[in-house]
């Protein structure tokens, strides 16, 4: 997997690489790991922007003040033409609340479906159940989303539950619902908490099927959505929907238990479906770079959009007409001869919603947790029964906002 080059002590070490195959292979975090992927920390540079002339700042401020649009306009408008858009959802809730947003609106435009990676597959009929009743069930949603718990996102993923379930009951009578599908491939927990489990590559290549996680997604997408003929927003991780080419981590990692990456989700559809598939990019600092944390394309985005008044910093465009479309999107996301690949060969489209400093995570509200919906997180931190036994949903809930807290202050602090 990806490493942090800086100098860290050996348990931070330890506890960003557990941090980095958690997030990419299970995507549940722990609040440990929380903490060395969001907080700040020695070992966490703070990315700044990159040094450019005045008129490259002006070329860049002019395109996207000319692209001035709404993102959840453009996803919307996106499938007059397009029947599945990728959408990348980002640790944060500026993301969700555009898609929460945009929920009515995209099913006036025939989209039926909202694919995501947080749920599993095999919930799909609990899920469409949830959504289709006469009464919201909140502890069958929460109980639906606790594989997946990512305190960052945990509240905007039990709201957008939530929005889907309004517009079922108010669409008319007769009228398909909206649904939600689930992407997500639940795995043994042992690959997380065995050792003599993680050296078993036989075990590890069995609890993934023998496929990607990708692939995985693509079967419930091909089953759910696309053999259907539907309209569906695809709304998962960024290393799921890149266009081209792929992070160098998550090549090594499946070939190191046998399992050939064959490509992202949206390339698997595109290769099913071509141009019908849209792949739009929601603006985000790229987490996973060998540096640390950095600014997609280098910062030159932000950098335009720093001249700018903030509400004229709402854009979206097609990649390949910026004047950013050659610049190498991250350093390690590559094609198949190892170099980094271009803007516009990552995503079709790309959306700015303001500057980062802006974007925020929602604590985890009192209550909104039960012992029960923890214990799969409390698991992986390897902890003895007896410190489970004591483990409260009330620890699990401070503990994690405060990490949310220290995360919020580490975007608020981003050049602004």
């Amino acid at each position: 997997m990806p490493t942090f080059p800086l100098e860290c002590s050996p348990m931070q070490k330890r506890k960003t690489n557990t941090a980095l195959i958690i997030v990419a292979l299970m995507a549940a975090v722990t609040s440990f790991t929380f903490y060395f992927f969001f907080g700040p920390s020695s070992c966490t540079p703070r990315p700044s922007l990159p040094a450019i002339s005045d008129a490259d700042k002006k070329t860049y401020a002019d395109f996207i003040d000319a692209h001035f649009q709404p993102p959840a306009d453009y996803i919307v408008r996106s499938f007059d033409v397009h029947d599945i858009v990728f959408l990348n959802n980002t640790l944060y809730h500026t993301t969700f609340e555009v898609v929460r947003g945009a929920v009515p609106a995209l099913y006036a435009a025939g989209v039926r479906a909202i694919a995501a990676e947080f749920v599993l597959a095999e919930d799909q009929a609990a899920v469409d159940s949830l959504l289709t009743a006469a009464a919201y069930d909140e502890a069958e949603a929460r109980r639906i989303l606790s594989y997946f718990l990512l305190p960052t996102t945990y509240m905007d993923s039990l709201a957008l539950l939530r929005d889907v379930w309004s517009l079922n009951r108010a669409r008319t009578r007769g009228a398909a619902p909206m649904r939600v599908i689930g992407l997500g491939l639940k795995l043994k927990i042992e690959l997380f908490t065995d050792e003599a489990y993680r050296d078993r590559k036989d075990l590890q290549k069995a609890t993934f099927n023998g496929m990607t996680q990708e692939e995985f997604a693509f079967s419930a997408l091909d089953r759910e959505v696309i053999q259907k003929k539907e309209k569906a927003l695809v709304f998962v991780p960024s290393r799921f929907m890149l266009k081209n080419g792929a992070q160098q981590g998550i090549v090594d990692f499946y070939a190191g238990i046998d399992i050939l990456y064959r490509g992202t989700l949206a390339m698997l559809t595109r290769a099913r479906i071509g141009d019908r598939a849209l792949v739009v990019l929601f603006h985000n600092v790229w987490r996973f770079e060998n540096r640390g944390s950095a600014f997609p394309v280098n910062g030159v985005l932000d950098a335009g959009m720093k001249t700018l008044p903030e509400s004229r910093t709402f854009a979206s465009f097609p990649s390949a007409d910026s004047p950013c479309r050659d610049a190498a999107f991250a350093a390690d996301v590559i094609d198949s001869d190892g170099k980094p690949v271009p803007l516009r060969d990552v995503c079709d489209a790309y959306l700015l919603n303001g500057p980062l400093y802006l974007y925020r995570a929602l604590p985890l509200a009192p209550g909104s947790l039960t012992k029960a919906e923890i214990l799969p997180f409390l698991k992986l931190q390897k902890l003895k029964p007896e410190d489970i036994e004591k483990y409260t949903a009330e620890a699990f809930i401070n503990k994690a906002n405060q990490d949310i807290e220290a995360a919020n202050g580490e975007m608020a602090n981003l050049p602004h």
